[in-house]
């Protein structure tokens, strides 16, 4: 259901109050604000908070992102969001009312923050975009695709007030456009005139157009510049050469005395003829155009192909270097014990010669300080010098005991203390 079928009846406010009281970006165009506003905007008279003032972009074009924004997430929802900013839901069905640009950008942001992506964004921005031009959609269904958005490209005015359109190429079944701003915009401003000029030719019954943005000003550049191609439709016009000229051969041949049925088929026969060359143009425009986009597919497929298969093959080089790694690191670790091992091999041999050295040193020290101890008692008693270099020949002996006696237990000191490496 649309946000203003659904909008609650409320207190009445005086709406020519309101606005001396807050300084809104909704005016008028052309008119001074009326004391109140027509039948159907009753509905909802709450009053709004202050807006951003400006008269910059038409708040109708908000319409079907509003209507999706409330069918898809409530209508309470959507009503915030216009009020946060300054509008009512019955207010984007007006053709006087206008918002500043930030107040426009305001609501995009908010309805964005909603969706899932920006593919979600571009549909609700083209979600029913026939219903907003009303009875008009009528009238512009009798003109050509091309010949529309021309038409809506030079009447951008009514609309915006600091954006414009320029055609800078036509053809049949495709159109190139620039369109600059007074105002730097965000990108979420061209996803929804992307998103509108995509679903433009849904108008006639036709697939979505195709865009191609080789502009944007949300990234630098200086205009929006978009390369547009739809399928076409037959047009009337050589129907009708066909029966004008078919009428003017049937009336020629009447005028001669021929029979006034063969005058008439031939009315019907040259309408015939225009339709079906008009039809067969068509025909093969759309041919062509489809198989560029098949040619288009083909080449993202094989291009989707090759990347996969570059993929493919840095994992598998990925692969390679890791078990190439893998065994650099095992024969690196079998080098390392092996050396550990011949370094404990080495230890222990020194830990042997070691032993046995220091062993017959630390006897012969022993042996020495028992002969000092049993020559004390024999020396002459009033002979000092002779007790003194026997007490320094014993001193001595047990100097060098406890020097070997340190060798020793450095040389049995276990590998680990010495070389703390722990090798998994």
């Amino acid at each position: 259901m649309s946000i203003n079928e659904s909008s609650s009846p409320s207190s009445e406010v005086d709406p020519k109050a309101n606005r001396e009281t807050s300084p809104l970006s909704l005016v008028r165009s052309d008119d001074p604000p009326k004391p109140t506003l027509p039948p159907r905007d009753r509905r909802d008279s709450s009053p709004l908070p202050p807006g951003p003032p400006g008269e910059e972009l038409n708040a109708r074009l908000l319409q079907p992102l509003v209507s999706y924004t409330s069918d898809h997430y409530g209508v309470e929802t959507a009503r915030r969001i216009l009020h946060r900013n300054g509008l009512r839901p019955q207010d984007l069905t007006g053709k006087r009312y206008w918002i500043s640009l930030e107040a426009f950008e305001a609501i995009l942001a908010g309805c964005r923050s909603l969706f899932v992506d920006d593919e979600e964004f571009r549909a609700a921005c083209r979600y029913r975009l026939g219903e907003s031009y009303g009875p008009l959609s009528f009238l512009v269904r009798a003109a050509s695709v091309g010949g529309t958005l021309a038409l809506a490209a030079r009447t951008m005015h009514l609309v915006s007030r600091i954006s414009r359109y320029e055609i800078l190429e036509t053809n049949r079944g495709q159109i190139r456009t620039r369109y600059t701003s007074d105002k730097a915009e965000s990108r979420l401003m061209c996803l929804s005139r992307v998103a509108q000029i995509e679903a433009f030719s849904t108008l006639w019954g036709l697939p979505r157009a195709a865009v191609e943005e080789t502009g944007c000003i949300a990234r630098g550049d200086s205009a929006c510049t978009y390369d547009v191609r739809w399928y076409e439709r037959p047009r009337w016009i050589p129907a009708l050469a066909g029966v004008i000229a078919g009428g003017l051969g049937g009336a020629g041949l009447i005028a001669l005395g021929g029979p006034a049925l063969a005058g008439g088929l031939m009315l019907l026969a040259g309408g015939l003829v225009g339709h079906m060359v008009e039809l067969g143009k068509v025909y093969r425009r759309n041919v062509a155009y489809s198989e560029e986009n098949n040619e288009t597919l083909r080449e993202l497929a094989r291009r989707n192909a090759e990347a996969v298969q570059e993929i493919i093959a840095l994992n598998q080089r990925h692969r390679d270097w890791s078990r190439l790694l893998e065994a650099q690191i095992t024969e690196r670790q079998r080098q390392m014990e092996e050396a550990i091992e011949r370094m404990g091999d080495l230890m222990n041999e020194r830990h042997m010669k070691t032993t046995q050295v220091t062993h017959d040193i630390s006897n012969s020290m022993v042996l020495l300080k028992t002969i000092g101890v049993c020559l004390a008692p024999h020396l002459p008693t009033g002979n000092q010098d002779a007790h003194a270099a026997l007490e320094d020949v014993v001193m001595a002996a047990e100097r060098v005991d406890r020097m070997v006696r340190s060798l020793l237990g450095a040389a049995v000191e276990p590998l680990g203390s010495t070389f703390p490496l722990k090798v998994e």
